[in-house]
Order: structure tokens, then C-alpha cells, then sequence
């Protein structure tokens, strides 16, 4: 689910979430199968949909709300000019100042082991929370949960130009915590803050992550 929380640690803790994935991936869709005569076993491919509606996010999400079993929300993330002072003057223009914003993002992670999650935060060096599904609408995250996943540049740009983004800025992670958390320098966060506030991309869930 995120961190180094699993489903199945989800479904030790909450009654009402073991009845519903019970229920869920008993909705699952057989992809493929194949019997292997003489070791006598067989594999079965049974599909289950993270994203849209029916999906994953949309099953366990609200649950999970309800449940209080979501990540504890952090300080959130407000670069200096604007309420909190980070320890240095970020190196980011101000809102007035930018002539063509940036519309979505791309989180290049590929020097640190990284996993996709059902959730998978931004986060400052301090652990501030920059982007988590409490920034995305509620449509968005369960149609796109927090964003995409690839393993290249350039499949990056073209699902955020699907997703409606035609500027989209890149910033390199500096580091990753509990696998499923990334985390960027205090100028990277300050311009995905302020771009944010001319476009409005995080709540529309315009972010996705370059793997390994």
C-alpha cells in the first residue's frame, strides 16, 4: 500500500478491509493459465484493476480513510515568501514571474530503489509533504491513483501529454525513504509548489515517476 505497510498487514488490522478485499479479489479476472504435467502444478494469471472505476483505489481508498490507516498527514510543504522559511532562499521565481508554467511532472528516481505503491508520496528533504493523495481530487485519484509508472523519459511526456500536460518540468529525487516516498531538494520543491499554484497539476494527479 505505501511504505513498508502491506495488504496483507492492512487486512491483520481491520476487519471491515479483510472482508472487502476478500470480496474484491474474489471480482478478479483470469488473464492465463498454464499446467505443467510432469512437475503436477499449475499457474493461473488472475487480473485486478488498480486505477478506475471498480479498482483498487477506489475499493480500499475510502476504507482506508475511514479506518485511519492512511499515512499520517506530515508538515506540509510552504516555501519562504509564502508562510513557513526554509533554511535557504530557494532558487525559484515568483508566481508573477513565470510566463509559461509547467503542467504536470516527471520524478526521475532511477538512482534509488524505488516501488510503486497504491501510495506514493513527494516529500522534502525534512520529510514536508509535497504531493500525497490528500492533493489530488477525489474523480482523479481513483481513475489515476497517485500518477504513473515507467522506466523512460520519454514514456513519461507522452503519458502526461494523454493526461492533458504539454510543459511538463523534471526533477531528480536525492533520495527515498521506506522505498515508496521520494524526496527533492528545497528548490525542487519550492517550483513544484509554485508552478503548482499557476496550473494546479498535483490535485489533478499530472505526476509521473522514471524507475529503474
Amino acid at each position: 500500500l505505501y511504505g513498508t505497510t502491506t495488504v496483507k498487514e492492512a487486512v491483520l488490522q481491520s476487519e471491515i478491509i479483510k472482508t472487502t478485499v476478500e470480496g474484491f479479489l474474489r471480482g478478479a479476472v483470469k488473464c492465463g493459465q498454464k499446467y505443467y504435467p510432469t512437475q503436477g502444478y499449475a499457474e493461473v494469471c488472475m487480473r485486478v484493476y488498480l486505477a478506475g472505476r471498480g479498482g483498487i483505489y477506489d475499493v480500499l481508498l475510502p476504507l482506508m480513510k475511514e479506518e485511519k490507516m492512511l499515512p499520517q498527514k506530515g508538515s506540509a510543504f510552504t516555501p519562504k515568501g509564502h508562510v513557513m522559511s526554509l533554511p535557504a532562499t530557494p532558487k525559484v521565481a515568483p508566481p508573477s514571474q513565470i510566463t509559461r508554467p509547467y503542467d504536470g511532472l516527471i520524478v526521475d528516481v532511477r538512482e534509488f530503489s524505488f516501488r510503486p505503491a497504491i501510495i506514493n508520496r513527494i516529500l522534502t528533504k525534512n520529510n514536508e509533504v509535497i504531493f500525497d493523495p490528500s492533493k489530488i481530487a477525489s474523480a482523479i485519484l481513483i481513475e489515476r491513483g497517485c500518477g504513473g509508472f515507467t522506466t523512460d523519459m520519454n514514456k513519461a511526456k507522452a503519458l502526461l501529454k494523454v493526461w492533458g500536460s504539454n510543459n511538463p518540468m523534471t526533477v531528480k529525487a536525492i533520495g527515498v525513504v521506506k522505498l515508496t516516498d521520494v524526496q527533492v531538494s528545497d528548490d525542487d520543491a519550492s517550483a513544484i509548489f509554485v508552478q503548482d499554484k499557476k496550473t494546479n497539476f498535483l490535485a489533478e494527479a499530472k505526476v509521473v515517476f522514471v524507475l529503474r
